[in-house]
């Protein structure tokens, strides 16, 4: 497996780099880049020259398939932000001006609209996605604590370490920051119910969420809901989450690219 993902890092990236320009090429040209995947597979599965190419597309999809998906994405991405000067050339192509060239190569637009029905672009509920009014540079960066994943808390299962420890570690985190008002956060996700909440010291605030919706999602989105209810007249909080994943994305954001939903 490392000698797989050695391939998808390495020359996989560089096969997808382009790939919506690469696939306007026509069929002749696209076919000199099949054997490149092929052999590299071969050599990454151990797998002898005679083995059939589908039996090592079972790992990884063919080129074009990779190349239709990477296309998808990027209208999805499109699809968030109808600002975007490339959303009515994408969604609404000029197709008159091919009908008269039946052998000139089409737009992106007009190439990519008979795999869109398979997903339902069109129809999905996309969460739109736009600048933040705050520039970067304007923004802090906020302060990440993991007072509570000490080496000497992790050497027993969470469920196993007594609740008498993370009580007094709150107790310390809470009398060094006695100023900031707590707020608790959580998310959960049993079978296909999904649900968000935050916790404020005099109310709480619940939220139903899509069941598709990821465990992931939900702990952000509860986040989320308590920066909206913040009171602009109080500038100290301290957040309270158990979402490692989400406090790591958090404090590893960069401010360059920050987006609000």
């Amino acid at each position: 497996m490392s000698v797989l993902t050695l391939y998808r890092t390495l020359i996989r990236s560089k096969l997808d780099y382009g790939a919506l320009v690469n696939g306007s090429a026509r069929k002749s040209y696209l076919k000199i880049l099949e054997p490149v995947p092929n052999q590299a597979l071969r050599i990454c599965l151990g797998a002898y020259r005679t083995t059939p190419v589908c039996s090592l597309q079972a790992h990884e999809p063919p080129i074009e398939l990779r190349r239709e998906q990477l296309s998808l994405q990027y209208c999805t991405k499109r699809k968030s932000n109808t600002l975007n000067p490339t959303h009515k050339t994408v969604f609404q192509p000029l197709s008159s001006l091919y009908r008269n060239k039946p052998n000139a190569i089409s737009s992106f637009g007009l190439r990519i609209q008979t795999s869109i029905p398979a997903i339902n672009i069109i129809k999905l509920n996309i969460t739109p996605s736009r600048l933040s009014p705050i520039p970067p540079w304007l923004l802090t960066t906020p302060t990440i604590l993991f007072d509570l994943l000490q080496s000497d808390m992790m050497q027993t299962k969470k469920s196993n370490t007594p609740s008498d420890i993370y009580i007094s570690k709150y107790n310390e985190i809470r009398s060094l920051y006695s100023q900031h008002i707590p707020i608790f956060t959580d998310g959960s996700k049993l079978s296909n119910h999904t649900a968000t909440a935050v916790v404020f010291k005099s109310y709480i605030i619940t939220k139903r969420l899509p069941n598709s919706v990821s465990i992931y999602t939900a702990e952000l989105y509860a986040i989320l809901l308590a920066l909206n209810e913040l009171s602009k007249q109080h500038k100290h909080y301290l957040f309270f989450s158990d979402s490692l994943s989400s406090l790591n994305s958090i404090g590893n954001k960069k401010l360059d690219y920050l987006i609000t939903l």
